[in-house]
């Protein structure tokens, strides 16, 4: 029996004795003294449970869409520095490569570097077979050059023989070329006949171990400008390369010859280029927040331009020479901001909540004798988070409970609309586990899945918009019954297509397989829905399917009042190109599946027969990617 059910009691055979005329004890006396009334233990109970459960869903949504919000933006900072980083190595690379192939040629006697004519080939062939190279320049040990310029189209067009040149700055590259065991990144250079400034890489040349000259060849700044500029365009952010602390190497605003640029100042300095963010980036703040950016050597200030923030963030490289390059970009701070305010109004609203249903509470207490027990499972429901399963309260003709009624669905839309800024599967699982980290951003190897019908758009016109809704739910019924078979996740609907993954939150070892095995359930599907259809004299539905495995961000991505638990990634994209390359590919078949080499080299199982279906350049890909298509073999159980 609870203490509010003995205080009742008690009370009712205090009220039997009065009326029997029998005296009160003073024990008794001293008992009703120490007691409180049943309306006032039950709004207080309700009060304080009320009060409990909002501040901890307030407490527990908020920290959660905080560290999201701050991992959010940090991995989008190492994102964007590390992707600008890796295509300038890539950009730079073909330099390395072309250099190591004519100094081979040369030391393994394939070329006489005396025969001027052979040597011209080579180095003519080596520039054409990297355009990003602009010029490519031999010296021998005699100080006479032999020097091959690009024209605009990239082919080798111009040849000059130089004679002897024994200027200081050629002096200096033989002096260190004759102690490099490799080849090193020089200094930035003019050159007064194309009216450009290049990144210098020089390789020694020897012939069975005698030093006999030296390479060098020319990536020009503007055109490492021009490839910066698009790459930070991916991510509307404004890339740049700085050569030390003074002086920019690559930038927008460096895309043609700048007019300060000459022999004796080769890179404009950082206060010439006219980027006034960069101007004041030795001048600005250490942007708070960002630790787990620099500690993977990521740097972030925060400078104001006018009444503007912006957020510039870099990474130190050694690799290119002295001295050291800053790889990074800047882009305006409104929506880290914005993000960061929605987590202030999310705190007042969520305060606002506790207060209105606290004093709800102990206003209504007093009229809460008949819906107690209603009441208290209700509470207990709120308490577990389990809003989805708490019955609104039933009106009466008495007013106070009436009120009460309404009083407390009005908290329970409250606490609703609460839940939808932070999911409730979020919170119950951080409650079951205590590790907000399972949820976090992080990179795992999945496998994702996109499937789109053909020629949907076309059958989607010349159908009511009823029929087109009822299509696609029968269809995503058909196709999420065979992702839900094999463990997979949907991700989300984008039109006539699904978005599907394997491997998280919960870690598979067989995601290659399990995708697999729901694409061959579809087949199956589509085919038996296809007869179907027939039968009613209704036209063949056919599906793409493309599936990849690789890396991924997973987990809580989003602003804070729309979060979602999805993957973003190469990997993503490289899955729906695979889908998009059905159209290439198609065969007439109900169901056409495309997977990468990473997919099939994954598979061991005989139910599951891939087919080579050669190597393709997909968007955003440098590399070709190996395609094999998935073959519809026994029946999958």
């Amino acid at each position: 029996m609870t203490s509010s059910a003995r205080n009742l009691k008690r009370n009712e055979q205090t009220g039997r004795s009065e009326q029997t005329g029998q005296g009160v004890s003073p024990d008794t006396t001293r008992q009703r003294s120490s007691t409180f009334p049943v309306s006032l233990v039950l709004a207080g109970s309700m009060a304080v449970l009320v009060l409990t459960a909002v501040a901890f869903v307030l407490f527990i949504g908020l920290w959660t869409s905080q560290r999201n919000t701050i991992d959010l933006l940090n991995n989008q900072l190492e994102l964007i520095v590390g992707s600008i980083e890796s295509d300038v190595r890539g950009y730079l690379e073909p330099a390395l490569a072309q250099v190591e192939f004519v100094r081979r040629r040369i030391a393994t006697g394939a070329v006489d570097p005396s025969d001027r004519q052979r040597l011209t080939d080579l180095l003519s062939g080596s520039l054409a077979a990297a355009p990003q190279i602009e010029v490519i320049v031999y010296w021998d040990k005699d100080f006479r050059q032999l020097v091959i310029l690009n024209d605009s189209s990239g082919q080798a067009a111009t040849v000059i023989e130089g004679g002897r040149d024994n200027s200081e700055a050629t002096k200096i590259k033989d002096g260190r070329a004759r102690i490099a065991t490799g080849p090193f990144w020089d200094d930035i250079v003019f050159s007064p006949e194309s009216g450009r400034s290049y990144v210098n890489l020089v390789q020694p040349v020897r012939v069975k171990g005698e030093y006999i000259g030296f390479l060098v060849v020319g990536v020009s700044l503007a055109e490492l400008s021009k490839y910066v500029t698009e790459v930070g365009d991916l991510f509307n952010a404004n890339a740049f390369i700085l050569y030390g602390r003074d002086r920019v190497l690559a930038h927008p605003l460096l895309t043609q010859t700048h007019p300060e640029q000459s022999i004796e100042n080769p890179v404009v300095a950082i206060g010439r280029v006219g980027d006034i963010v960069l101007d004041g980036i030795w001048s600005g703040q250490p942007a708070e927040f960002f630790d787990r950016a620099a500690k993977a050597g990521v740097n972030v200030v925060v400078s104001e331009v006018g009444d503007v923030e912006h957020v510039a963030f870099y990474r130190w490289v050694n690799d290119f020479g002295s001295p050291p390059w800053a790889i990074g970009a800047w882009l305006v701070s409104d929506d880290a901001d914005e993000e960061l305010e929605r987590l202030a109004f999310a705190a007042a609203a969520g305060l606002a909540i506790a207060v209105i249903a606290t004093l709800a509470a102990v206003l209504l207490g007093r009229r809460l004798a008949r819906p107690i027990s209603l009441l208290a499972q209700s509470a207990t429901q709120i308490g577990a988070l389990d809003l989805a399963h708490v019955s609104s309260l039933r009106g009466s003709r008495v007013r106070e409970l009436n009120d009460q009624a309404i009083a407390f669905n009005s908290m329970l839309a409250g606490l609703r609309w609460f839940e939808t800024y932070v999911p409730r599967t979020l919170v119950t699982r951080l409650i079951r586990t205590g590790d907000a980290s399972s949820l976090e951003s992080q990179e795992r190897i999945l496998t994702v899945m996109f499937t789109d019908i053909v020629g949907f758009t076309a059958e989607s016109e010349r159908l009511p918009a009823a029929e087109v809704a009822s299509l696609l739910n029968e269809h995503f019924a058909l196709l999420g019954g065979c992702v839900d078979s094999e463990g997979g996740t949907i991700d989300k609907f984008i039109g006539d297509g699904l978005m599907a993954f394997w491997g998280a939150p919960d870690e598979q070892g067989d995601t290659a397989i399990r995708a697999c095995r729901a694409a061959l359930k579809m087949v199956q599907a589509v085919e038996a829905e296809n007869a179907k259809r027939e039968i009613n004299q209704e036209s063949r539905i056919r599906v793409r399917i493309g599936i990849h495995s690789g890396p991924v961000v997973v987990g809580n991505i989003g602003a804070p009042g729309r979060m979602n638990y999805t993957i973003v990634g190469d990997t993503v994209n490289t899955g729906q190109r695979l889908e998009s390359l059905g159209k290439e590919l198609d065969r007439g078949e109900s169901v056409t599946t495309l997977v990468s080499d990473a997919v099939a080299s994954q598979v061991q199982d005989e139910h599951i027969v891939f087919e080579p279906a050669g190597s393709f350049q997909v968007k955003g890909k440098f590399r070709e990617v190996s395609v094999y298509r998935l073959l519809a073999g026994e029946p999958v159980g």
